[in-house]
């Protein structure tokens, strides 16, 4: 009985003379997110009257009004009326 108890005090002894030091925490850093730049859309370009004066305007076919024959100017088909009256107001 007198061994039990001095090998308990021992023991005892020995848990309160060594401590383990406690590891501290590393503390994580926190990564910094990116930005996302926003794209600026395009806005379409205003095409003023007199610079739609100087283009030439296309028909479907993909030439100018100037080079197709007399007879397509005054009096294009019904479908293409509609596309074309800039080309044919000036």
């Amino acid at each position: 009985m007198m061994m039990m108890m001095m090998m308990m005090m021992m023991m005892m002894k020995n848990k309160s003379r060594i401590k383990k030091k406690k590891k501290k925490k590393k503390k994580k850093k926190k990564k910094k997110k990116k930005k996302k730049k926003k794209k600026k859309k395009k806005k379409p370009q205003l095409i003023s009257k007199r610079s739609l004066d100087s283009l030439p305007a296309l028909w479907p076919s993909g030439k100018t009004l100037a080079q197709r024959s007399g007879g397509a100017w005054f009096n294009p088909r019904p479908s293409q009326t509609k596309e074309f009256k800039i080309g044919i107001s000036s």
